[in-house]
């Protein structure tokens, strides 16, 4: 690590950092103008590092590369903390932000859930070089400003009006500059619109308007994975960006048929859509998923996915912190106490156990390979930018229920899981990683779902006689002694009663 040290003595430095009033107050008053610092988040990219020259840097280095403190001395630390605190700033709160990078505890666990594979979206997952879809962006907003006759300046004017306010959505964003950042988001915009255009012809590579994507987008492998791209937790841009190019003067891409792509993408994208494979109840299926929201007053793509997953019929619930977690019994355990499980159609919402007939009723979750990237994402969403612990919830019960191959068959047959990974081996382990480092929290609902349901768990005789049998059972040395006791204590027992008998027939 280099560290530049002041010219002047230590003891000068201190004294003049605390007698100059006028210095400080403008070393304070400039830092609020900067972005904010997340101490307790991971940047998504090497370029969002260093992003002040207080010690949070340092901090969230792994240990092996931390600075050792033994390559200073006492006056060298002196002089600089001295000067960490000299250009110390006070990281600003924006509760606008909704674009986050992924926490660090999700990243470690499965860190290929978190990165872009074909396309990189906003400033966040990218840095300021050459990717291999440069060109397919480059040919996008050619394409785009040919049929709207606008020039290079004009349109990144209209995507990116505010460039400052690009602080109050994205966290952690890079210390790019202004014309960097509108060109950058500027491409990314223009390429999920010309995206879009380009699924309202049907992947028709001989379209006249955009039958040149098919050039980069030529198969049913490419398209899924940019799919799944789109819906990353830091791959995103605002979707007011989008909502400007479409209110352009448009005829064949209007704003209405922009909507009805963005819900095509979004029905396409959602795990809890049971009838991918029947044409027949797509749209009705596309007009339930999302209800009265309009996928243009979302914040932006993955914030639409969410939104179709966890629609709650009676507004937003409320997070209860510090309350007992809504892990449950596996499906054999609960099924051995009479419990049954059925599948329900539609998302979180739908989640419900009926205390009088013993039925658990989940919504049914297609699987596919790209399905653990869009819940792992989904999951770091809500715990960054949602208050509710909807999906949070969900997930912990899956984990729960799901332990063997036999719980995977038990609920494979009631419908609640559709398995298209090939092996139960794959599903089983997707679950069991799924909910590592996902915070225990949960919402009233869940607790008193789980609460019913533990109440008649408990109290039923299988479990009772289980709980028995392995206390008192399971150790052989453990119920001999058992027996042993009782033994003994019937033989002392007689025997008071023996000499009780004695006594009083002698007197």
């Amino acid at each position: 690590m280099c560290i530049m040290m002041p010219e002047e003595p230590n003891d000068h430095l201190f004294e003049r950092v605390l007698s100059d009033p006028a210095n400080a107050r403008a070393r304070w008053a400039y830092p609020y103008r900067r972005p904010s610092v997340d101490w307790e988040q991971t940047p998504a990219a090497p370029a969002n590092r260093n992003r002040s020259r207080s010690i949070g840097h340092l901090i969230n280095l792994p240990v092996d590369q931390q600075p050792q403190q033994a390559s200073m001395n006492d006056k060298q630390w002196l002089r600089y903390i001295a000067e960490e605190i000299d250009q110390a700033y006070r990281p600003v709160f924006v509760k606008r932000r909704t674009i986050f990078s992924v926490p660090r505890a999700l990243f470690e666990v499965r860190p290929r859930a978190y990165c872009p594979r074909i396309v990189t979206i906003g400033p966040l997952c990218r840095k300021l070089e050459p990717s291999p879809m440069d060109s397919c962006k480059a040919l996008c907003v050619r394409e785009f400003m040919g049929r709207h006759g606008l020039q290079l300046d004009a349109l990144m004017d209209v995507v990116v009006n505010d460039p400052e306010d690009l602080r109050n959505i994205y966290f952690n964003l890079p210390k790019y500059g202004t014309e960097a950042l509108k060109l950058l988001l500027t491409l990314d915009t223009v390429f999920i619109h010309e995206f879009l255009f380009f699924m309202s012809k049907d992947y028709n590579p001989d379209d006249e308007f955009c039958g040149y994507i098919y050039t980069f987008i030529n198969n049913q492998i490419t398209n899924s994975q940019l799919t799944r791209d789109l819906f990353l937790i830091g791959n995103q841009v605002p979707m007011v960006f989008l909502r400007r190019l479409a209110e352009l003067p448009n005829e064949e891409f209007p704003i209405e048929i922009l909507k009805l792509c963005l819900e095509y993408l979004v029905w396409q994208s959602n795990p809890f859509c049971i009838s991918h494979m029947n044409s027949s109840d797509q749209h009705q299926d596309i007009m339930n998923m999302i209800g009265d929201v309009s996928v243009l007053d979302c914040e932006h793509l993955l914030d639409c996915l969410y939104t179709a997953c966890v629609q709650m019929p009676d507004g937003q619930s409320q997070q209860v912190f510090n309350r007992p977690s809504c892990h449950l019994p596996t499906a054999s355990a609960l099924t051995r106490v009479g419990i049954k499980f059925k599948a329900r159609k539609g998302n979180t919402s739908v989640i419900k156990y009926r205390k009088k007939s013993l039925i658990l009723e989940l919504p049914r979750l297609v699987v596919f390979d790209q399905t653990e990237d869009i819940l792992r994402n989904l999951i770091a969403y809500e715990l960054t930018s949602k208050e509710g612990g909807e999906l949070c919830g969900y997930a912990v019960i899956m984990d729960s229920l799901i332990d063997t191959a036999d719980d995977l068959a038990i609920l494979d047959k009631a419908g609640v899981l559709e398995n298209h990974l090939g092996s139960d081996e794959r599903l089983l382990r997707m679950w069991n990683e799924m909910c590592i480092n996902i915070s225990e929290n949960s919402s009233e609902k869940w607790e008193v779902m789980t609460e019913a349901i533990m109440k008649h768990y408990r109290s039923h005789w299988r479990v009772m006689y289980n709980e028995f049998y392995s206390k008192f059972f399971s150790r052989p040395w453990l119920w001999l002694s058992t027996i042993a006791a009782v033994l003994l204590l019937g033989m002392s027992a007689l025997q008071t009663i023996y000499s009780v008998a004695a006594y009083y027939q002698g007197g």
